[in-house]
């Protein structure tokens, strides 16, 4: 578990998943939606190409993301 902040908001996210070399992925709640970042990695030629992801889940989840992208909401 570790903690950190963003815009006012303190979160406490909790490491699900480790797989050395491979991918690492953690989550929180926070403000009603649960939200998983995973990391993946994947070696190139040139060295190593790390992709992120973030799905969220809840009830908040869908007016977060309008208001993220300027749409209005009720």
């Amino acid at each position: 578990m570790f903690s950190w902040s963003l815009q006012n908001m303190h979160v406490e996210s909790t490491v699900t998943a480790v797989k050395p070399a491979r991918c690492t992925a953690w989550g929180a709640p926070v403000n009603g939606i649960t939200g998983v970042h995973l990391w993946t990695f994947r070696q190139t030629r040139g060295g190593v190409l790390a992709t992120t992801e973030e799905p969220w889940a809840g009830p908040h989840r869908l007016r977060y993301t309008a208001e993220k992208r300027g749409a209005r909401t009720r």
